[in-house]
């Protein structure tokens, strides 16, 4: 049987590899998808049911039929037109596309912390402490409000003279 296989194998253009559970655990299927990756033949994983996707092969796109399998076999059929292993560039692009990402999420926890610290040298170290003397407040004009020197925004803030910090 394993002399099929493999002539198989030798004979195919492209390798379409199911994803199952059972495909995953199964070091035969898995050894045939390795023959194809190191033979430069196109394998193209389909997911017909969810499933945990070994570490071998999450870097590899795969179609995904469990989700919407109508969709799922027109991107196949597409596939087929043209046959490639398609790689994914970066590993957080393997997150559903339902989920956030983690780079989505630490981009808008970088954003959210740019902000608060814009938020801060500007009132806090900029406005509010020029502002107070001891434990009494100023009232400062529009003209003393200082725009901190590590700001790179060139956005303007017009604080009206008649604005009293209380």
């Amino acid at each position: 049987m394993a002399d099929e296989i493999d002539k198989g194998l030798d004979a195919a253009d492209v390798v379409v590899g199911v994803l199952s559970e059972n495909s995953m655990e199964s070091g035969m299927v898995k050894n045939e998808w390795d023959y194809a990756l190191v033979n430069k033949k196109p394998l193209i994983p389909v997911q017909l049911r969810t499933c945990k996707i070994s570490h071998h092969y999450v870097r590899i796109n795969y179609i995904d039929c469990a989700r919407d399998e109508r969709t799922g076999f027109e991107s196949l059929h597409k596939a087929l037109q043209s046959p490639k292993t398609s790689f994914i560039v970066n590993p957080v692009d393997a997150i559903p596309n339902h989920a956030k990402s983690i780079e989505s999420v630490k981009q808008s926890v970088t954003n959210r912390a740019a902000m608060l610290n814009k938020v801060h040298d500007f009132w806090i170290k900029g406005v509010l402490e020029p502002a107070k003397l001891g434990d009494a407040w100023l009232d400062l004009p529009l003209s003393s409000v200082r725009k901190p020197s590590n700001q790179r925004s060139n956005a303007k803030y017009l604080i009206p003279i008649s604005t009293s910090f209380h």
